[in-house]
């Protein structure tokens, strides 16, 4: 199945923004604006950006957690990438376009990361989930691997991988992690 990129496609988009947990509920709008104005500085009003204006507008804005840009944790004299950092690799390794602000007022730290996701990543009612018998029918007829059995759960995630593609599966199940920022 090859799977459908955002640029290919015009399904509906998402602005999520993974913010840092120690800031006021305020601060979590003004964030996450900054890191999306950030987007036409780094891409310009590109395909992406214009989808999501045309067709959602919806800003989803989560809890990323830590921010340590300097990787030392200085009590403990060892190695520590914040979470928010660790999450901007994460977006990188999976080629997801991304923005990211760094407040100048509080010594320039990462506070909010955004990024666009597709609907099937968030849209639950046109893209759901299977159940156990949706994944026996979805991969009915397929050669199974019966030297390791699956767990049920394993198997849904494969059938749901059959179904959605690899990079859909993946991106639900690392944006579920998430809660919102309060």
């Amino acid at each position: 199945m090859k799977e459908i990129t955002q640029r290919e496609s015009k399904l509906k988009l998402r602005m999520f923004h993974l913010n840092l947990y120690s800031i006021s509920a305020i601060q979590h709008g003004i964030q996450a604006y900054h890191a999306g104005m950030e987007w036409l500085l780094k891409y310009g009003f590109d395909d992406d950006l214009r989808n999501w204006l045309e067709n959602e507008k919806t800003v989803i804005v989560l809890n990323g957690g830590t921010s340590n840009d300097e990787g030392k944790d200085y009590y403990f004299k060892q190695e520590y990438w914040g979470t928010l950092q660790v999450h901007r690799e994460f977006l990188m390794q999976k080629g997801i376009k991304f923005t990211e602000f760094h407040e100048p007022d509080i010594n320039n730290t990462l506070t909010s990361i955004g990024f666009l996701l597709d609907e099937r990543i968030w849209n639950k009612k046109d893209y759901p989930n299977l159940t156990f018998e949706d994944a026996c029918i979805q991969l009915s007829g397929q050669q199974i691997d019966s030297e390791n059995e699956l767990s049920e759960k394993e198997f849904i995630r494969l059938a749901m991988i059959d179904k959605y593609g690899e990079y859909v599966v993946e991106m639900r199940e690392w944006i579920n992690k998430f809660d919102l920022a309060r």
